[in-house]
């Protein structure tokens, strides 16, 4: 069986002359290429900082000094003997002071093995971890953890995403007075 087609059939023809394709594409000017070159440095720069600063956000360390400076951020303001965040933290919140208030401000400690570490103290591994300490509205995610074998600190209106709360104690088992009030565990969306 023949099928006919009613409609004609067009070839098309193209032909390239590289000569005009040459005359309408001038060659770089050195100048150019120092631009574009600087403009693809640039944006490289750009990106491994900010490849470089997700990296770090997940593994660093801030550290209330034992003298009461906050080393490792700038997203923790001090007024007196309370630390109030400004914007999330990213990592693990050690307190070596005792006797402060850390307030969340509604903000999160976030990352892997994020939470707050009571457990160190600047006199030395075989001194109890701080006490007196004060943690309140903060925004515990991705399952943060509080390190506290010390005595009186205090856990208040704060909330704990990712399924629970992990409370680790040191080598001294026999801490007393800490409490927990007001506490919230959520759900991760």
């Amino acid at each position: 069986m023949r099928i006919h087609n009613s409609e004609p059939t067009i070839f098309y023809h193209c032909s390239l002359n590289f000569n005009q394709v040459k005359q309408q594409f001038k060659p770089l000017k050195k100048a150019d290429v120092f631009l574009l070159i600087s403009i693809l440095l640039c944006s490289t720069v750009l990106a491994s900082q900010f490849v470089g600063l997700v990296n770090a956000q997940a593994d660093s360390t801030v550290t209330i000094t034992s003298k009461g400076h906050v080393v490792g951020t700038d997203r923790i303001e001090r007024k007196d003997d309370v630390y109030t965040f400004t914007r999330d933290i990213f990592g693990i919140i050690v307190v070596e002071k005792d006797d402060i208030t850390l307030d969340g401000a509604g903000y999160a400690i976030k990352g892997k093995g994020s939470g707050v570490d009571l457990n160190r103290n600047s006199n030395g591994p075989s001194q109890p971890g701080c006490g007196g300490v004060v943690v309140k509205n903060v925004l515990f995610c991705d399952k943060g953890h509080i390190f506290a074998s010390s005595n009186n600190n205090s856990f208040i209106n704060n909330t704990f995403e990712g399924g629970g709360l992990d409370i680790r104690t040191g080598v001294s088992m026999d801490c007393i007075g800490n409490v927990i009030k007001q506490g919230r565990l959520v759900d991760c969306d």
